[in-house]
């Protein structure tokens, strides 16, 4: 064998170990649910792969003789002289994974009417108001405007301005958007196209029909005070007292929304599908349609392909074999991937399991258990979610930056949401004073601006903002 030839085969070899790391990799990231459409595609078009659906027990016991068993479809005649070429199976693949993927994308936009957005809602009562068109017209194009929250985007001289043609009436298509405005506005569940949160708590003040004197005035005049805690400036301006101003605020919590869309899914709702279930003891149950994906035996394949003389029908074939091959290998390489990383995170959290907080756990250090590079560890738990006894969570919430020594930044959060919780309401604790408290008695040493970082993150209001007078 000459030098040429030798070097040859070891490009040749280099080659295929490269495009057998590329599908590696493209395996890795894909949930489950993408990776059962993966498999269904290439089992329409590879006869060589072939996948297990998982069945019930009693299906098991019926199909068990069959389990092992391979064949070549219909199809995919043997006895033609000329199979598909190259191009026009891909041609084929194409055709089929349409048609696979617009039954699935049919099967998921059937309407649900549960999760309605808001804005198909309100016109679907608007369309029962006896309203002239036009107005109606409207009142669409301002539903259209609302944001995620249910406000209005725009004031309504730039609404007018959207709506305007030349030579109309100014004056009246201002009539027109106020009174469509006030159409939408009393569409249920009520306030849908307020300007801002001070015009949606006044709407809903006057559709309760309550009588609070002090109340009003105070959404009217005082609602940045409001929302910056400012009991004392509300207090001394209107000559009450700040026990009086403290209880108006309890009231406002308790009995208001935010905002309009408060509670309503939008259009925007997205739908977790689970990858995984892990139990209390720790068993991991994979969701996936297909519980085993084979490739034929290779002995079979053999004595299958010395029926062809053809060289191009011959070298397909081994194509879609050796493709079929790779595809059962890193499919089976991502799967105990999955469930080496889930078996670690059990492990390590065991006490967040049992109700606990969660331990301190960084991918890097998933990497160095698992014996794998961290970018893998990132591919592998990105955008996948399990099931576990206390709910549904991000594969990737459960690893912890160290925030401090042992601790980890998530039981570090939950001290400080403790500490804020049993202060003294009257005189809450500082960001400076919590972090002298995580020093002294938690032995947690992290500056204030760390506390403040995590008190935000949190959605916990400052020491003035949590005051209660």
């Amino acid at each position: 064998m000459s030098l040429n030839q030798k070097l040859e085969l070891k490009l040749k070899q280099e080659q295929k170990l490269t495009q057998k790391l590329i599908q590696k990799l493209e395996l890795i990231p894909l949930t489950n649910t993408e990776i059962d459409t993966l498999i269904e595609n290439e089992t329409m078009t590879n006869d060589f792969l072939k996948a297990v659906e998982e069945k019930s027990k009693k299906e098991e016991a019926e199909d068990k003789s069959d389990d092992n068993d391979y064949s070549i479809e219909k199809e995919y005649d043997i006895d033609k002289d000329v199979l598909y070429s190259q191009n026009d199976w891909e041609d084929i693949k194409k055709t089929k994974r349409k048609k696979v993927e617009s039954k699935t994308d049919f099967l998921e936009n059937i309407p649900q009417d549960e999760f309605s957005d808001f804005k198909k809602q309100l016109k679907d009562e608007l369309s029962l108001k006896l309203i002239d068109e036009e107005l109606k017209k409207i009142c669409i194009f301002i539903i259209e405007l609302l944001d995620s929250q249910g406000f209005l985007q725009y004031s309504l001289d730039t609404v007018a301005d959207l709506l305007s043609k030349k030579n109309e009436n100014r004056e009246k298509l201002m009539h027109y958007v106020e009174k469509a405005v006030d159409i939408v506005k009393n569409l249920e569940p009520g306030g849908f196209g307020s300007l801002n949160p001070a015009e949606f708590l006044l709407f809903q003040y006057n559709k309760k029909n309550i009588e609070k004197p002090l109340l009003k005035e105070m959404l009217t005049d005082y609602i940045d005070d409001i929302a910056k805690n400012k009991i004392l400036n509300i207090s001394s301006k209107l000559g009450v007292t700040p026990n009086d101003i403290q209880k108006n605020i309890d009231y406002i919590r308790k009995s208001f929304k935010p905002y309009p869309a408060w509670g309503i899914a939008t259009e925007n709702t997205e739908y977790i599908k689970i990858d995984a279930t892990i139990t209390e003891n720790g068993n991991i149950i994979m969701h996936t349609k297909y519980r085993q994906l084979d490739v034929m035996d290779k002995e079979a394949f053999e004595k299958y392909i010395s029926k062809f003389d053809d060289k191009k029908t011959v070298e397909f074939l081994k194509k879609q074999y050796e493709k079929a091959s790779l595809l059962v290998e890193n499919y089976y390489s991502r799967k105990s991937l999955f469930e080496q990383i889930l078996n670690v995170i059990y492990e390590r959290q065991k006490s967040f399991f049992e109700g606990g907080h969660l331990s301190a756990l960084t991918q890097t250090e998933m990497s160095e258990i698992l014996g794998v590079n961290v970018s893998t560890v990132s591919r592998a738990v990105n955008g996948k979610y399990i099931r576990i006894p206390s709910g549904i969570y991000e594969v990737a919430s459960f690893f912890v930056n160290i925030s401090t020594g042992d601790t980890s930044q998530d039981e570090a959060i939950n001290v400080i949401k403790k500490i804020i919780s049993e202060e003294n309401k009257k005189k809450p604790l500082s960001d400076d004073d919590i972090a002298s408290i995580l020093k002294k008695e938690h032995n947690i040493d992290i500056k204030r601006r760390t506390v403040t970082k995590y008190r935000e993150k949190e959605g916990i209001p400052s020491s003035r903002q949590r005051r209660v007078y």
